[in-house]
């Protein structure tokens, strides 16, 4: 069994996956109302490029899913939200936050996006030092 660790950029065939982690991420953020979309919206709206992300895998398993949108500024242009993160517990504090964050750097380089812009929840202390210290 492999441990390498992968991250590649979402494709409609990951919608289970994206939707299992966000429901996950419902459950660490107390929503117990979750997420409202199905697996077939989400793989839509993956197919239709509305959002985009990375998905991350050891081996063969899913351990972590980070999500974007892409927005605009009329001043500055189009732009990166960075929606979503969750990371399995046993692969947090591990450095796949940052992979994440590097990943989503380096797409809107590519992409030539004005900014990345993120949001946390004021008691997610954790991510909020994390961005201090990366951004």
């Amino acid at each position: 069994m492999s441990t390498t660790l992968k991250i590649r950029q979402l494709v409609p065939s990951d919608a289970r996956v994206v939707s299992h982690f966000t429901q996950e991420l419902a459950k660490f953020l107390k929503c117990p109302d979750g997420p409202k979309l199905s697996t077939k919206e989400i793989e839509h709206h993956l197919r239709e490029k509305l959002f985009s992300g990375f998905v991350a895998y050891v081996g063969e398993v899913p351990v972590g899913v980070s999500t974007f949108s892409i927005t605009y500024s009329s001043w500055k242009g189009p732009f990166m939200h960075s929606e979503d993160m969750y990371i399995l517990q046993e692969y947090r504090r591990c450095g796949l936050a940052v992979k994440f964050l590097n990943e989503q750097f380096r797409f809107a380089k590519e992409h030539n996006l004005s900014r990345v812009e993120y949001d946390a929840m004021y008691w997610n202390v954790p991510i909020i030092n994390l961005l201090q210290k990366v951004l």
